[in-house]
């Protein structure tokens, strides 16, 4: 956006501007961040966008949310889950971390007579945060939540398989 345009600079107006990029991209997935929830609402949740499925997820004590968004006809929610980074200390600021599993719908498996049971489940695990912008340290810390996060998750997933395979 140009910034010399005050009119551009409005929350409406970039939010506006964000939704119709997204829509003229038609990305399969979109992540955003610092978004206003009542925009959310007013913006995100509109029958021109109703191809995708559309999660938020909060920052710990602000208005402002992480978005996950996700076309309905290529994925399946899995799981979602969102993270309060208040125990961060103040550097951290409102945050939280946002994260879903998505499954890929197989339509060329869906299609055929294939047994389900032998195809292979894809699994998309995305992760939104918005980083603080000034303090590496808590970005690093942040980090490090996210790759424990998928460590345990990892592991869960392996626990299963190994209760479910007897």
């Amino acid at each position: 956006m140009k910034k010399e345009i005050q009119e551009e600079l409005s929350t409406d107006e970039r939010i506006k501007k964000i939704k119709s990029e997204i829509l003229s991209l038609s990305p399969d997935i979109f992540c955003l961040q610092e978004a206003d929830i009542f925009l959310y609402k007013e913006y995100f949740l509109k029958s021109d966008m109703n191809k995708y499925e559309i999660l938020y997820g909060i920052n710990c004590g602000s208005s402002f949310v992480n978005i996950i968004g996700y076309k309905k006809e290529k994925y399946i929610l899995r799981s979602f889950k969102n993270f309060s980074l208040a125990n961060l200390g103040k550097y951290a600021g409102n945050r939280g971390i946002m994260n879903i599993n998505l499954e890929l719908i197989d339509n060329k498996n869906n299609n055929n007579n294939i047994n389900k049971k032998n195809t292979l489940k894809k699994i998309i695990s995305l992760y939104n945060v918005h980083f603080p912008w000034k303090y590496e340290n808590d970005r690093i810390l942040l980090l490090n939540m996210i790759f424990k996060h998928i460590k345990e998750s990892i592991n869960e997933e392996e626990d299963k398989k190994n209760i479910n395979n007897g």
